[in-house]
């Protein structure tokens, strides 16, 4: 057996007992998840973060898969992100007061109108 061949088996054993993310799969530390209606507004906003109080760390959720983000005008991740691309705010690598991030908020709605234009259930398109 080659060390690639090894390689596989050992991730599909691990994928099986649930160890590690499946393909195209990651697991991220997820704060806050949105809510939303059939016609895809926001209801609710639900605390994912553990240990019950602020700042704490989100939960492990498996998530379609992040890359890495370069350039004046990366594209948001698929499903989720952090708030500067899902509500177009958030602080600044430095820290400091929350700042409004618009393009990015534009972006997510669009990224995901353009991937999921073609997807035939009217819930995933609204």
């Amino acid at each position: 057996m080659s060390v690639l061949a090894a390689l596989t088996a050992h991730y599909r054993r691990l994928e099986r007992r649930h160890a590690v993310a499946p393909f195209g799969y990651s697991s991220e530390a997820i704060a806050f998840g949105l809510v939303l209606a059939a016609d895809g507004e926001p209801v609710a906003c639900d605390d994912l973060r553990l240990g019950g109080k602020a700042p704490g760390r989100g939960q492990a959720l498996t998530v379609p898969r992040s890359t890495k983000r370069s350039g004046i005008r990366p594209p948001p991740f698929f499903l989720w992100d952090n708030s500067r691309y899902v509500l177009g705010l958030g602080r600044s690598a430095e820290g400091g007061e929350p700042m409004a991030y618009a393009a990015r908020a534009t972006a997510f709605p669009v990224w995901h109108e353009r991937l999921l234009d073609h997807v035939p259930l009217s819930g995933v398109r609204t």
